[in-house]
């Protein structure tokens, strides 16, 4: 794995941030992941995973057959806040262990052929992905290794929409890489 992380000092001489805020042309981003890229966790790494070349290669790929494929599913999801213990040290310092990521998004395309996705999906849940929401994409060349649960639910009220509730949960010291994405 390449994944790129930042590199953290091993003294107290590390400098503050630059920090880059506009007040006349602010740089803002909206809300909803409306896309993951999912693959098993077998498959290889992008070599260069802001190439649109190789995500359309990659993307063509038959997942039945072939490992390096990724497939695309259109979400309704969120990334809330990461989650993280902070242990005391020796000396009156603290540090965060590694967060607990979590990404719970729906399927509200609810087909067959994604019924039996959610069915194969109970075998293992775990797969590589990378999320999708706005200008941006998440995951790096590596992906983000990840235990998904997917449950079908069922409203009682018949204007509601059946929906496949789903979850992707995993732990790392960095939040992902993020770029603009290629596909745009």
């Amino acid at each position: 794995m390449s994944t790129y992380n930042p590199t953290c000092p091993d003294d107290c001489t590390d400098k503050e941030l630059q920090w880059n805020f506009n007040r006349c042309n602010p740089n803002i981003n909206h809300g909803q992941v409306d896309r993951i890229y999912f693959m098993a966790p077998g498959g290889a790494s992008f070599t260069n995973w802001l190439s649109l070349a190789e995500w359309t290669a990659r993307l063509a790929l038959d997942p039945t057959t072939d490992v390096n494929a990724i497939q695309e599913m259109l979400v309704i999801g969120e990334k809330p806040e990461a989650t993280g213990d902070v242990k005391e040290l020796a000396g009156n310092l603290k540090t965060i262990l590694w967060k607990t990521h979590t990404l719970p998004f729906d399927i509200d395309q609810t087909n067959q052929e994604n019924y039996d996705g959610l069915r194969q999906n109970e075998c293992s849940g775990n797969h590589v992905f990378w999320y999708a929401g706005g200008k941006y994409i998440y995951g790096g060349n590596d992906g983000i290794e990840a235990f998904f649960t997917m449950n079908d639910m069922i409203p009682k009220d018949r204007k509601e929409l059946n929906l496949f509730k789903n979850l992707a949960t995993w732990e790392a010291e960095f939040h992902p890489e993020r770029d603009v994405n290629p596909m745009l």
